[in-house]
């Protein structure tokens, strides 16, 4: 009788503990996002792609989340179904992201809601990309979105993402007449396409954008995913891809501007890193760019301002 009081107390305790890790659910308002309560909110987003890969291989993911959580993070970007240079033997770069094939896991959905839990938990949302590229067959592509949409139904830190990048060669094949808008209050966007292309339309709730690399990226991401996606279609935009750090731009002063631009203009910008393609901690210089990405959010001016934006 003891024991089964025990087991009861400890079983309400963890139901205790989950609902006080629940975050507000989000809702758009105009070209931005909101909490249900009406605050605005921005996203300050990290690549993660691996960190659901690292987790259900039952690795230890909280020096990550606490990392990304205590630095002012509030966004993360993971992918769901993915093989991509999990050796880190990829010319030229060799960067490594990982592998995760949800098939081969029968407990999956329950894994990924655990997952969303514990980000809940370091008050991380987590932006959920479900198609990467991997192949496989169209059936079983339709299936794995209609249980992500299942599973992630009562979830309130989760945003969809269909498809990264709609438009490269290897989502030729897609079926995109039979992957269905997740029902309200979901938020969904149907995929970015690649550098400087339009996202895949038309939009569902939101857009997400990648505006490509050269000398120019910084001023793609501000101007041209507020222009181009959120000015003419009428939806937030998540630009969800930026030149990665630090191999690609060191500048801090640059990682600064471009947060602040973002923050003002767009629904929010993604901090994309190296250590983040395979969801390690950041060191150094690095660590340093995720820092300035972060403060030049608390130093943003009022959206208000984005009518009066000038090129």
């Amino acid at each position: 009788m003891l024991r089964a009081i025990g087991m009861s107390v400890a079983v309400w305790l963890w139901c205790v503990s989950l609902s006080a890790a629940a975050l507000p659910r989000l809702v758009v308002s105009g070209q931005f996002f909101a909490t249900a309560s009406g605050e605005r909110w921005t996203a300050i987003e990290a690549t993660d792609f691996n960190l659901l890969g690292r987790f259900i291989n039952n690795e230890d993911i909280t020096p990550i989340l606490r990392q990304r959580a205590e630095v002012g993070f509030n966004l993360l970007r993971v992918f769901a179904d993915y093989e991509v240079c999990p050796d880190g033997r990829c010319p030229p770069s060799n960067q490594a992201i990982g592998r995760l094939v949800p098939s081969e896991h029968r407990d999956f959905y329950q894994r990924l809601t655990r997952f969303l839990e514990q980000c809940a938990a370091h008050g991380l949302y987590v932006e959920l990309v479900v198609l990467t590229g991997r192949p496989d067959s169209a059936d079983a592509r339709v299936a794995l979105w209609q249980g992500v949409v299942q599973a992630t139904a009562s979830s309130t830190n989760v945003i969809l993402e269909l498809v990264n990048e709609w438009d490269q060669s290897w989502h030729r094949e897609l079926p995109f007449e039979r992957f269905h808008q997740p029902p309200a209050p979901a938020l969904a966007s149907r995929g970015s396409g690649m550098a400087g292309s339009a996202p895949r339309l038309p939009p569902w709730t939101h857009a997400t954008y990648h505006p490509g690399f050269g000398p120019e990226w910084a001023n793609k991401a501000v101007h041209d995913g507020w222009e181009t996606v959120a000015e003419k279609y009428g939806v937030p935009v998540l630009v969800n891809e930026t030149t990665r750090f630090p191999d690609n731009d060191g500048s801090l002063t640059r990682a600064y501007d471009v947060a602040r631009g973002c923050a003002m203009l767009v629904a929010g910008c993604a901090f994309h890193s190296v250590a983040g393609k395979n969801s390690r901690l950041w060191e150094g210089h690095e660590l340093a760019l995720a820092r300035e990405w972060v403060a030049a959010r608390s130093r943003c001016p009022s959206p208000a301002n984005a009518a009066r934006y000038a090129r």
